[in-house]
């Protein structure tokens, strides 16, 4: 797409929007109700809500490695976050877990594992992956925990065996669930059944061309279209999942491209996070933005829509 900006055709620009510099900045998430983004740093067990409109970027010490975050329905103070140690409740003033959900992975043959991305389906359920912290198996998981009135959520094992479980975003219609298993390069589509929670007929949506990196988080906008975050591509790109089609890249100026969400009052900012874990001195130098948040303003372009909170 091209904006049209006082009689010059540019394309929109991505921008760090804050100083800090992550080891590994993930699971980007704006939470429409209150105005602010969820994000996290893996390595250094940061969580982090951004709020745009005063410019500031709270911070808290998980003190274990996060994979995702989501917001809590029932509970603006409250956030649920995948942890190593099992799915918590975090209270965002004491910055501490207030309850424990559930423990997907309590087997000690598993004890390598991490949580990693993961977000909320449209009725309120939490869908997370694991991984080997090390990337030395497919011993992950895509698991699907469902609120039970009065009791503790159920757990239930959606796909294995997994490498890297990344992005996961569903249709307006919510019959489609889309998934990345990042080692694949490929992004999956299942038919999804968004009142039992059921997915079936796994099939690849699209391919990322080899040399464009692999595809970490992703989100959906308000025309079902994916965009996709490249690790070692150096950009976000627009893709139509139904024909498989990419339709634009705008370029980041971070090699290790990590997750995005469409936030703002009118949800037509897209919020890009980025790694700069692994880089060398030399790779540091020419990246120097590398691990910061960046913003690309599609005012005219794009649109997101609202992301689910957990109903639990």
């Amino acid at each position: 797409e091209i904006l049209h900006r006082e009689d010059t055709f540019l394309m929109p620009a991505v921008a760090p929007v804050l100083d800090l510099v992550t080891k590994l900045g993930e699971g980007a998430l704006w939470d429409a109700d209150n105005q602010r983004l969820l994000w996290i740093d893996i390595v250094r067990a940061k969580l982090y809500i951004f709020l745009p409109n005063e410019s500031k970027n709270k911070s808290i010490d998980l003190r274990q490695a996060p994979g995702t975050v989501v917001p809590r329905a029932k509970d603006p103070n409250q956030v649920i976050v995948a942890l190593a140690k099992g799915i918590a409740v975090v209270d965002l003033t004491s910055g501490k877990p207030v309850e424990w959900l559930c423990n997907p992975e309590p087997q000690l043959h598993l004890s390598n594992n991490r949580m990693n991305d993961g977000k909320c389906d449209p009725a309120g359920r939490l869908w997370v992956g694991s991984m080997d912290a090390h990337i030395s198996s497919d011993s992950g998981s895509l698991y699907c925990i469902a609120p039970q009135e009065g009791g503790a959520p159920t757990v239930e094992v959606k796909v294995r065996p997994t490498m890297i479980p990344n992005g996961i975003a569903w249709s307006s219609d919510k019959k489609t669930m889309y998934w990345t298993d990042t080692t694949s390069r490929n992004v999956f589509a299942f038919d999804y059944d968004n009142q039992l929670g059921t997915i079936l007929n796994k099939r690849t949506a699209l391919q990322i061309p080899e040399g464009k990196g692999y595809p970490d988080g992703f989100t959906i906008d308000s025309e079902d279209n994916l965009w996709i975050c490249h690790w070692g591509g150096w950009c976000v790109s627009r893709w139509n999942p139904t024909t498989g089609e990419m339709l634009s890249e705008y370029p980041v100026p971070a090699e290790q491209v990590t997750s995005c969400a469409f936030g703002g009052e009118n949800l037509d900012q897209l919020y890009i996070t980025s790694a700069s874990c692994g880089l060398t001195k030399e790779q540091k130098a020419k990246q120097p933005d590398a691990g910061k948040l960046f913003m690309l303003d599609l005012k005219g372009v794009a649109k997101g829509v609202k992301a689910a909170s957990y109903a639990g």
